[in-house]
Formats: structure tokens, sequence, C-alpha cells
């Protein structure tokens, strides 16, 4: 049975997150003008930056500029730690996963890969395999991942430098988006793993591998980030990066615009299933009496018909 919604059918209001969002994007691409009007009896503020290429993937702002995720790459890693750590890590994988969109129906130069844990605290109702998102079972499955990465990208290196003489002319943007891109790997370090993780980290070149962590890990550059994102690099002299702060959501702004996106691809949130918990069996007595409103409701089934001779 279906149903044709009427013409006086209301829209489902969106959500604050996703509205701001909106209106920041449609204002962005208005014209801008160079010169304000002396004239002008209302004063405008001033339009937001024009916006970044749709592969680019931003943490931050920093003097009035946005800040690319390229700053993570840092040789030994990154980890945040503080109050507002989680948040700013729930808006870098919104990041990725926005940015994909915007590249659609190509392949998105930024993905990320995370453990089921920090999924269910971060985006709960993520997809094992969504967009540029992958979800492990653990941190071994996650840092195999990232491994594999790193082989893919030598081996497209070298094949790039045994062809660059012979294609260097012919080299098409369909060939270029075949490169593997950046991986951000965000984890939560553990005694168990953290020696492999701090060798992973040491290979992060050129932004190829961006090792993210929760928590403190040997050798990694310690931010502090407060509740409002404002990131304190943890050195002897301490002091703020340049003014930086990380953007940062809530859990319920995550959900929102999960919900978009998994919409979007004609997904749902997938459903946390608790270890252990089975659906309840009917009983016996249940079902007599199911079968039995059943043989009520529901006129007896007629024989088949005598043939006629």
């Amino acid at each position: 049975r279906s149903r044709r919604r009427g013409l006086d059918a209301q829209v489902p209001p969106l959500s604050p997150v996703v509205e701001m969002a909106v209106m920041a994007a449609s204002k962005a691409a208005l014209p801008r003008t160079t010169d304000a009007d002396p004239k002008a009896l209302i004063t405008r503020r001033t339009p937001p930056a024009p916006p970044q290429p749709a592969s680019t993937v931003t943490i931050g702002t920093a003097n009035a500029a946005e800040v690319p995720l390229s700053t993570l790459a840092r040789a030994g890693g990154c980890c945040w730690t503080g109050p507002g750590a989680e948040a700013a890590a729930r808006a870098l994988l919104t990041g990725i996963l926005t940015a994909a969109e915007r590249q659609r129906p190509g392949t998105p130069q930024v993905r990320g890969v995370l453990t089921q844990e920090l999924a269910d605290r971060l985006l709960p109702g993520m997809p094992p395999k969504f967009s540029a998102l992958t979800v492990t079972d653990d941190l071994e499955h996650a840092m195999h991942c990232a491994e594999e990465h790193l082989i893919a990208h030598a081996h497209n290196q070298q094949d790039s430098q045994d062809t660059e003489d012979e294609q260097a002319t012919t080299k098409t943007g369909e060939e270029e988006s075949r490169a593997p891109g950046s991986l951000v790997l965000l984890a939560q370090p553990d005694a168990a793993h953290a020696g492999r993780l701090t060798a992973l980290a040491d290979r992060t070149t050129h932004a190829a591998l961006i090792v993210l962590t929760l928590g403190a890990l040997p050798g990694a550059t310690s931010w502090h980030i407060a509740h409002d994102g404002t990131a304190t690099q943890q050195t002897a002299t301490g002091g703020q990066l340049d003014d930086l702060q990380l953007f940062h959501l809530s859990p319920q702004a995550g959900r929102d615009v999960l919900d978009v996106l998994l919409t979007a691809h004609d997904e749902r949130p997938r459903l946390r299933r608790v270890p252990g918990a089975r659906a309840a069996t009917p009983s016996p007595d249940n079902l007599e009496q199911g079968s039995a409103e059943e043989s009520d409701d529901e006129p007896p089934a007629a024989g088949p018909e005598p043939a006629e001779r």
C-alpha cells in the first residue's frame, strides 16, 4: 500500500548544524566586492574566504585562514589530549567525509581508518566501510591497512619514476587520480601496539600517512585541545600554535551530519549490537495464542475445486 504526499506537506527542518553549513556555503558563493562604498548606510560584514579545492581537508583556522590537513603530517605522529580532543577528531572525520562528497563520483584523495571502539564514541552508527572511512575491528587491523597504504604509495612512486620520461607529456588527470592519496590513521594507543604504532608514525612523509592518536604516544607531537578547539603545543616552552583553533563538533552535531551523508547514499545508521544479546524467543504459549488469533482473523483456505466431468 502506498500513499502520495499531499501538496501541503511540510518539509522536515534541517538541523542547526546543517543549516549553518548551507548558509555559509551560499554566502561563500556570492560575488565578492573589492571596494566598500563610503556612502553606504549599512556596513556589510566581511564575506568568508573563497572555498578551498574540492579535495582539500582543513582542520581549523589560524590567522584568519584555514589550516590544511598536511599540518598533522609530522614525523613521529601527532597526539591530541585535553577535553576537546574527541570533538576535534569528530570534526576531522566529518571533514574527510564531506571532502569525499565534493569529489563524487571521483575517488577521494584523503581517506581515514579507525577502530570500531573509536567509531562508536565519535560517530556512532558508522557502517564498517562508508565513503572515505574504514572501520576495523581492532587496532591491529587498522595498522595493517596503514601498512598496505604505504606499500601502495611505494609502488605508485616506483611506477611513476619508471614511466616519467616516456609519459611525461601524455599524463592525464585520470592517471593522476589513481594515486593512493593520503591516509589518516586515527587510533588510541595502548601498551601492546605502542611500538608498532610509533614505527608507522616515523614513516610519515609527504602526507602519505598521517598518524593521529587520542592519547600520549612516544615521540609524537603533543597538542592539548581545549573545549573551544584552541590547540596548545606541549613543549618545553609551551605556547599556542600561531593562534590555531581546531574545528570541533558535538556528538549531536556529528550524528546530524552523518545522517545527512548516509541519506545521500541511500543508507541508514548501523544499529549497535550489544555483545551476547539475543532476540527474545517467544514462549510456546505465545506461539499457540498467536496461531489461534491468526486463525480467527483469517478465513480458512479454500480447498481445490472438484474437476468438472
